[in-house]
């Protein structure tokens, strides 16, 4: 099950790198990653920046032995919990995230163009996931999504390419 760990925004990679060496056999931490491009002083430049600011995702099955392993991680805070259980995320969001993401833990670019005031997605992980776009910015080469991160509905911004005006 995927638990998700509040750190302080920007450490996301330190975190997951410190906690690696806490991990048993069958346990991942990873942080997603989405890939952005943007144009600076007239060059094309690619950068990751995390999915979701300031949360690291762990799978495990013994949540509770994590916890005390994860205390000797500096700049660990908490895991998320509901009524002071901790609580994995829900199927339904795990899906959202495994279909966005690839199998080095990076949310892509996609590649798309507007049909009217519609947004069609040609390639990339958002295809078949225009209904969940609220916002594009064609100029920064940016969607805006709406995702559920612990039952908290949540705006993420991804790279999109829009290719063509219509």
């Amino acid at each position: 099950m995927w638990y998700v760990i509040q750190v302080r925004s920007g450490t996301e990679e330190r975190i997951v790198d410190g906690c690696k060496r806490q991990l048993c056999d069958g346990e991942a931490v990873f942080t997603p990653m989405l890939e952005m491009q943007r144009r600076v002083h007239g060059e094309e430049i690619v950068e990751q920046k995390p999915l979701f600011v300031g949360y690291v995702f762990f799978d495990t099955q013994d949540v509770e032995g994590l916890f005390f392993r994860l205390k000797r991680v500096s700049g660990f805070t908490k895991i998320l919990q509901v009524d002071k259980e901790f609580t994995p995320i829900s199927v339904e969001e795990r899906e959202v995230i495994e279909r966005l993401r690839d199998d080095e833990n990076v949310v892509r670019m996609s590649e798309g163009y507007k049909e009217g005031d519609r947004v069609v997605i040609t390639s990339g992980p958002l295809v078949g996931m225009e209904s969940r776009i609220k916002k594009v910015n064609r100029a920064k080469r940016q969607a805006v999504l709406e995702l559920s991160l612990m039952g908290e509905v949540r705006e993420v911004t991804l790279g999109l390419r829009v290719l063509n005006k219509e």
